[in-house]
């Protein structure tokens, strides 16, 4: 890299970077890999549906003014959920919402809310569970918006802590189609990539398992950047080599990752 680029701010010129978050999300973080001069290949492991069947949220969504608490657990949480909630009611007045992150703090704004609850440090379960008015939860009623599967860490130390707690899944998430993984399979085999970003578990392992060996090996030794700790370990124990943890699950963290290990590469 050139002083000229580096004063331009175009710190990743030159490299290839995976980027395998949702469609919807990973658009800004493109746009930041490129604005350093950096070419961003999307690939999207993880698609976001409705799920097969709304009945259960649907319930829920009737029975809001039950509730106490409403944790929306991620951004999809925030933007499926409530679009469903309001193509039928308004939010009950008496209803508070927490949310885990920052970034799902902000997908709320979107919609003109503001979480009565958010960690103003970390950015998962247990940061939310730490927090003191988590610790006495008995006859408190909770409604947890999230995608099918996932942790159960949340809903089971808040029951355990006295709380009623109910699902309310208001997304599936869904492997890409063959055809996309053909074309990144071809996209790989005619450019390999130099450094790859994974933002949640369900990314990374579906990344692996979307690969042939021959690709997967490859991708091993490939930096990867990720968010938190439990990802890193994750990393490691599915074989890759080099791994480095974002400070803040933000796309400007991502890319500064990048950027600290440019060196390396």
């Amino acid at each position: 890299m050139t002083k000229k680029e580096i004063l331009l701010g175009r710190r990743l010129c030159g490299l290839r970077v995976l980027v395998t978050r949702p469609e919807k999300q990973a658009k800004k973080l493109c746009q930041l890999i490129e604005a350093e001069g950096g070419q961003a290949l999307r690939f999207p492991t993880i698609e976001i549906s409705d799920p097969e069947d709304f009945s259960t949220v649907d319930e829920i969504i009737r029975r809001l003014d039950g509730f106490h608490w409403a944790i929306f657990v991620s951004i999809n949480a925030v933007e499926q959920g409530l679009q469903r909630i309001f193509s039928q009611r308004d939010l009950p007045k008496n209803l508070n919402i927490a949310v885990i992150g920052q970034g799902t703090a902000q997908a709320l704004a979107a919609f003109r809310l503001y979480p009565h609850l958010c960690p103003t440090s970390g950015y998962d379960s247990e940061a939310l569970l730490a927090m003191e008015k988590w610790q006495h939860m008995e006859g408190e009623q909770v409604v947890i918006f999230r995608g099918n599967g996932g942790r159960e860490l949340l809903a089971e130390t808040l029951i355990q802590r006295g709380a009623q707690v109910r699902y309310a899944e208001v997304y599936r998430r869904c492997l890409p189609s063959p055809a996309a993984v053909a074309d990144f399979h071809q996209n790989l085999l005619d450019s390999p990539v130099d450094i790859a970003v994974t933002t949640s578990k369900t990314i990374l392992e579906n990344l692996c398992c979307l690969l042939d060996d021959s690709l997967l090996e490859k991708l091993y030794v490939t930096p990867l950047v990720v968010i938190g700790t439990r990802q890193v370990q994750r990393a490691k124990e599915l074989g890759f080599t080099q791994v480095w943890m974002a400070q803040e699950p933000t796309d400007t963290a991502l890319v500064e990752a990048m950027i600290k290990h440019e060196d390396r590469l």
